[in-house]
């Protein structure tokens, strides 16, 4: 972990900006406790961090993070992160799961 923010903060300090990403909560359950941990843990290691909107749907997901021009979106499900890759797809976004 001391490793990975090292290189955060020397990549903050050479881009002038933190990196960002976004969790992303979805689906109708509302047990977003792991998510939250999730972030607060990357937020820790020199991550600027979106949490996402709770009960969103993987579209939904996709347009935040294009809106919000954030490179990455972190979430708990293959098949989920699939949906988002698709939903970025589908909005001409380049995507790598």
């Amino acid at each position: 972990m001391t490793v990975l923010a090292g290189r955060l903060a020397k990549y903050a300090k050479r881009s002038g900006i933190k990196p960002k990403v976004m969790v992303a909560k979805l689906g109708q359950d509302g047990h977003a406790r792991g998510a939250k941990v999730i972030a607060s843990a990357i937020g820790d290691i020199g991550f600027d961090v979106l949490f996402g909107l709770l009960f969103q749907t993987p579209q939904k997901a996709a347009e935040t993070a294009i809106e919000t021009r954030l490179p990455f979106v972190l979430c708990g499900r293959v098949e989920v992160a699939t949906e988002i890759g698709d939903g970025l797809f589908k909005l001409a976004v380049p995507v790598s799961l």
